[in-house]
């Protein structure tokens, strides 16, 4: 119950300094210049980075520079991997901006919504044929990292979800688009390590870097925060898609954790003896899998657990909280669960590099907001 306390305390917190920063932190942030690139010929095995713009131009810089733009972070926390999250004002409710700082320096700027002022030449709700008129699209991407060389390979959902851009600087964009409409929704600006820690394509060649889990002693504070702004991104996300915000209560979110909980304690009760092995070869390697428990499993494993039906699914690793969601949201299995049209509740629960989503029609749950 006091988890529970907790996390409607940040997230009453979060809301009520969304609202009233404006009036106490009025900012102008300076414009920036936009490139287009008209180059549309076929792809080819050799990337070609297009002219540094907007955000791009500020991952490798001092986060100094970073607050200057976006004024002062609104939320900001270890993640818990390596890096900070700082979470910002913006201009509208349609829109959500958030950092990664290593080092005192920015490794990712993370947008969903609009904000197209410092996206150029990329614009919310722009189509993969609008994209195509700014840059070729490549499928394959060689790095050097720490003298050592990477390989990786975008699939064709990739290609038409989640495609990559790079820019003049050796920084990249991952480009968002939903599965309805196949409209761009959020982008993730970033630096090399960052793009190689989050994996998220196919690799093919070299050594993926370490990600390192800290040992944190306030982690239950950092998942309580994460969970806070899992559910302020949702609502945003679902804004676009002109959906009914999300709401929560105190028996979805408690339920959310505690699935989290007794899976961690004992996981091989609830997955067949190939799926155990799965699970137990992600603590070998440096960038496992993902693990993904939807769908019949999901609905066994609640019965196991004597929970009450509903729609959800588990996933590990979750190492960075904005960048997963968007990637569930271009993704065509997991997306159709958040397009309900009705009236939801949302029940997000983070355990570290865990994470548990359940969505649940309103008159389901019975207790108050």
């Amino acid at each position: 119950m006091k988890r529970r306390i907790i996390f409607l305390l940040l997230l009453v917190t979060a809301i009520l300094v969304v609202y009233l920063q404006p009036v106490f932190f009025a900012r102008q942030a300076p414009a920036y210049d936009s490139q287009t690139n008209k180059d549309i010929s076929q792809t080819s095995l050799k990337y070609k980075p297009i002219k540094v713009s907007g955000y791009a131009d500020l991952i490798g810089k001092s986060s100094s520079e970073l607050r200057n733009l976006l004024g002062k972070p609104l939320v900001s926390y270890d993640s818990g991997f390596g890096y900070r999250v700082n979470t910002y004002q913006t201009d509208n409710e349609n829109s959500y901006i958030a950092a990664n700082i290593r080092n005192g320096k920015v490794a990712a700027v993370k947008i969903a919504g609009n904000d197209d002022k410092h996206t150029a030449p990329f614009k919310a709700g722009m189509t993969m044929n609008d994209l195509t008129k700014v840059t070729m699209l490549y499928p394959n991407f060689s790095l050097d990292y720490n003298g050592e060389k990477i390989q990786f390979e975008l699939m064709e959902e990739d290609m038409n979800y989640r495609p990559l851009v790079a820019f003049t600087n050796d920084t990249f964009a991952i480009l968002f688009f939903n599965q309805k409409k196949s409209q761009l929704m959020g982008i993730t600006y970033l630096d090399k390590q960052m793009l190689l820690e989050l994996a998220p394509y196919t690799s093919i060649e070299g050594q993926l870097p370490k990600v390192t889990k800290a040992q944190l002693t306030n982690w239950d504070e950092v998942n309580r925060l994460k969970e806070a702004s899992a559910f302020e991104l949702l609502n945003v996300l679902r804004k676009l898609e002109e959906r009914d915000v999300y709401k929560t209560n105190f028996t979805l979110q408690g339920r959310a954790d505690d699935i989290n909980a007794e899976f961690l304690k004992e996981p091989k009760r609830f997955l067949n003896e190939e799926r155990f092995k799965q699970l137990e070869r992600m603590n070998d390697v440096s960038n496992p899998q993902p693990f993904l428990i939807v769908s019949d499993e999901f609905d066994q494993m609640l019965k196991k657990m004597k929970m009450p039906a509903m729609s959800g699914f588990y996933y590990r690793p979750m190492i960075d909280t904005m960048f997963q969601i968007l990637s569930f949201y271009s993704d065509p299995y997991l997306h159709t669960r958040f397009l309900n049209e009705g009236q939801q509740k949302v029940g997000v629960g983070i355990d570290e590099d865990n994470m548990v989503i359940l969505l649940e029609d309103t008159e389901e749950t019975k207790d108050s907001e």
